[in-house]
């Protein structure tokens, strides 16, 4: 055999050699900006109309805040499975879990605005329904607050442990700090499942408060999955273009987080049609017209778009080999998604 092999362009990984590039700063700035039109059109929208204004602001919080969560999960998924896959984009994962502390002050329109958003929070909503007054028990302002405060504290304490001892391998790599972050992984995805589930309930499905669900939970989990991976691919398709990652970030990566991206697919659209066709079976009317609402004033429109742009599409394209190592390409389906 040949001893005369080329070799491949080596980089140390060290938290030096990886700091972001100029470019991410460009893009910092850029979202400032934008950030601050957001805020001028978002007072403009209040003042016209405040009741819209806070539901379009819970669907807008609840966005982001399923990105952050996505990194959180995908964090613990890689500690837990020591995939490739998921070591080198880990800083962005630990950025976009650390977000959630900005999603604590940015709670407060949602509190100010509770009785727009949720019919239970108001008092006349209550003495019409009998059903919703048997939750008053769980869906009361007070009981919500304190749910949500405790949600943030599990998760950021989460986050915390995950991301100290993440630091403390750039400074010296050991393998206790590698069972460190195993040991709060694993019971880590269990809480993370319970606490999703309860968020998911609170801030999403209580909107409709006669409504119930068993998968609704595991729906929200499917979404924040495929919010972190789908997030974490364009951010690397951005470093890919910059060194020191070009070297780093090669076509088996992206190949690896293709297929998880393809399997996040396929499980949101597994959880939607299972969620779908409990309904349909059980023929419930408190289920049912939950369905009727996306269905009518012209929300068929955008039912059907998830269903083709959301699944159909993206589970084409991610079979496709070639597609799932190009990061231009999947970064285009990661944006459609």
């Amino acid at each position: 055999m040949s001893h005369h092999a080329s070799k491949k362009p080596t980089v140390e990984l060290t938290a030096a050699n990886f700091a972001a590039p100029d470019s991410l700063g460009r893009i910092q700035s850029a979202a400032l900006v934008i950030a601050v039109l957001g805020i001028a059109a978002s007072a403009f929208g209040y003042f016209q109309n405040s009741e819209q204004f806070f539901r379009s602001y819970l669907v807008s919080y609840v966005f982001w805040l399923s990105i952050g969560l996505g990194g959180l999960a995908l964090m613990m998924i890689q500690h837990m499975s020591q995939g490739a896959w998921g070591l080198i984009p880990r800083r962005i994962n630990e950025a976009s879990a650390g977000a959630l502390l900005v999603m604590v002050p940015l709670f407060l329109p949602i509190w100010f605005g509770l009785k727009a958003i949720y019919s239970w929070a108001r008092p006349e909503v209550l003495e019409e329904s009998h059903l919703i007054a048997k939750k008053v028990w769980f869906l009361n302002p007070e009981g919500f607050a304190l749910r949500v405060l405790l949600y943030f504290v599990i998760w950021l304490l989460m986050t915390a442990l995950l991301r100290r001892q993440s630091s403390a391998q750039d400074r010296e790599a050991t393998v206790g700090q590698i069972l460190a972050m195993r040991r709060v992984s694993g019971p880590g995805l269990v809480i993370f499942a319970v606490v999703g589930t309860l968020a998911s309930i609170d801030f999403m499905m209580s909107i409709d408060p006669e409504y119930y669900s068993s998968i609704y939970g595991i729906y929200f989990m499917g979404t924040t999955a495929l919010a972190g991976m789908t997030f974490t691919i364009l951010m690397e398709a951005h470093l890919a273009k910059h060194k020191p990652m070009d070297q780093v970030l090669r076509p088996s990566i992206f190949h690896a987080q293709g297929k998880l991206l393809l399997a996040f697919t396929m499980l949101w659209a597994y959880f939607c049609v299972s969620q779908f066709l409990l309904t349909w079976q059980g023929n419930i009317p408190e289920e049912v017209k939950w369905y009727q609402h996306r269905f009518a004033g012209g929300w068929n429109v955008i039912a059907v778009s998830l269903a083709l742009l959301h699944f159909a599409l993206p589970f084409l394209l991610l079979l496709s080999r070639p597609l799932k190592r190009s990061f231009g390409t999947l970064s285009t389906v990661a944006l459609i998604l």
